[in-house]
């Protein structure tokens, strides 16, 4: 509980992956078939470079944060590929 703010990265990335898998369960159960993840992106308000935030608006405390590399550790990630961005750049890259 709490406000996100004050969520430690990895409390963040274990929602994510939380989300994720029940997400991959209801597409199973409505595709009757096996699905994975082909790519994740993620957008984050404030330094990013390299799947590293650096300073983020929402969370003050992520300083030096590899989210990236956090992601693709968690098991419904295996051998996905993933990119944190800056959110501008990333809405940008989408417009392109």
């Amino acid at each position: 509980t709490g406000p996100p703010e004050s969520k430690t990265p990895q409390q963040v990335v274990d929602f994510i992956g939380t989300a994720i898998e029940e997400v991959v369960a209801r597409s199973i159960l409505q595709c009757e078939t096996t699905v994975r993840v082909g790519f994740v992106g993620v957008g984050c308000p404030g330094i990013v470079r390299g799947g590293v935030v650096h300073a983020a608006a929402n969370f003050p405390a992520w300083r030096g944060v590899r989210l990236a590399d956090m992601l693709r550790a968690l098991p419904v990630l295996a051998g996905t590929s993933i990119v944190v961005a800056n959110d501008a750049d990333a809405a940008a890259a989408a417009e392109a």
